[in-house]
């Protein structure tokens, strides 16, 4: 928020969060909701860190692609896997819902609870185990359910007085 900018400077324990010397600290906080009701649990676990140990190096310089995956920002999603299995090992069953940048391989070797399961936006076309990419094998699935989702856009563009949602 630029409007507090100025309130912030360095020297008081925030560090960067972007590349633009942006201060401040990043927050990864997977929510925990009951199935049954609906409603939220709360935080099964909460990570916190900014990107100050980067200095001004880029991915490139950083040689990102070989880094080992304890020293990439991505594995906080193994973190909070790992760390919200644990917290939840009472329940019946866990579903860990991720975006793309949660599409990790060792995401998929480090389940651990046969009461776990995960949904991820695919970022890479990966191979299953009989050697056919998950497109394909998606491509020849028959449905098995679906239903109309209807999509209400972006409110802040609909202030704006351009249409919003699918026909």
């Amino acid at each position: 928020m630029t409007s507090h900018g100025n309130r912030i400077r360095k020297g008081t324990g925030l560090g960067k969060t972007a590349k633009d010397d942006i201060l401040g600290f990043l927050l990864h906080g997977p929510l925990s909701i009951d199935f049954e009701s609906g409603m939220a649990l709360g935080f099964p676990d909460i990570q916190i860190w900014d990107r100050g140990h980067l200095g001004d190096t880029t991915v490139k310089e950083r040689n990102h692609a070989q880094q080992p995956i304890a020293e990439k920002e991505s594995n906080k999603w193994l973190k909070a896997v790992r760390n919200s299995e644990t917290v939840l090992r009472e329940a019946a069953s866990i579903t860990f819902v991720g975006d793309r940048e949660s599409d990790i391989y060792n995401l998929y070797c480090c389940h651990k609870q046969d009461n776990a399961n995960y949904v991820a936006r695919c970022h890479f076309d990966r191979k299953t185990t009989t050697g056919t990419t998950i497109k394909e094998v998606l491509a020849q699935a028959t449905e098995m359910h679906g239903y109309d989702l209807e999509i209400m856009g972006d409110a802040r563009q609909a202030l704006k007085g351009i249409p919003q949602g699918c026909p």
